[in-house]
């Protein structure tokens, strides 16, 4: 995620969005999905359909 935002991938929106899902990604909590809160159902087709979401996660809590 932090490369993300150094290579300049990021931008916009995503950019607080990334930076949240960094802090979460401590302990206990290790993993972080963005998701379009815009589309319909979009939390439960990421729960149970696998999602479209994007995924950040601390390799080191696994």
């Amino acid at each position: 995620a932090k490369e993300l935002l150094d290579s300049g991938v990021a931008n916009g929106g995503m950019i607080a969005k990334i930076k949240a899902c960094i802090r979460a990604t401590g302990n206990p909590l290790t993993r972080c999905v963005i998701i379009d809160g815009n589309r319909k159902n979009a939390l439960v087709k990421e729960i149970e359909e696998g999602g479209t979401g994007t995924l950040i996660y601390n390799p080191q809590g696994e």
